[in-house]
C-alpha cells in the first residue's frame, strides 16, 4: 500500500510534497526508501540548515527522461536531465537507478 509522504521527515530537514512511500525499507532516515514522486511540481524541499550537496538515484517509468532542477537561496543551483526519451531529437538510453547529484556552496533548498 502506498503511504503518502508530507512532513514525516521535517525534523530531519526534509519536506516532501506530491509523493508516497512505495515499498522499500524506510529506516527512518530515507536512506533505503523507495519513494514514488508524482506531478510536475518540485516535490522535495530542504528546510532549516540547507545541505550543500544532495544526491539520489532516480528511475524513470515508461522510458521518458526526467528533468530535475535544484534551487538555493541565490537562485538556481543546477539542472540535470536523465537518460530516456526527451523528444524526437533527444532519445538517449535509459539508465536504471541513475545517480543524480547537486552541489551549491550557498545551500540547496
Amino acid at each position: 500500500m502506498r503511504q503518502p509522504l508530507t512532513n514525516q521527515y521535517e525534523s530531519k530537514g526534509l519536506l516532501i510534497d506530491n509523493a508516497y512511500l512505495n515499498g522499500g525499507s524506510d529506516d527512518g532516515g530515507l536512506t533505503y526508501a523507495n519513494i514514488g514522486l508524482s506531478g510536475p511540481t518540485p516535490p522535495l524541499y530542504f528546510v532549516g540548515r540547507l545541505p550543500t550537496f544532495f544526491s539520489m538515484n532516480v528511475t524513470t517509468v515508461g522510458g521518458d527522461a526526467i528533468f530535475l532542477t535544484a534551487y538555493g537561496p541565490s537562485g538556481g543551483a543546477g539542472d540535470y536531465q536523465t537518460g530516456g526519451y526527451a523528444g524526437p531529437h533527444d532519445d538517449s538510453p535509459v539508465i536504471p537507478n541513475e545517480l543524480v547529484s547537486f552541489r551549491s556552496d550557498t545551500g540547496i533548498s
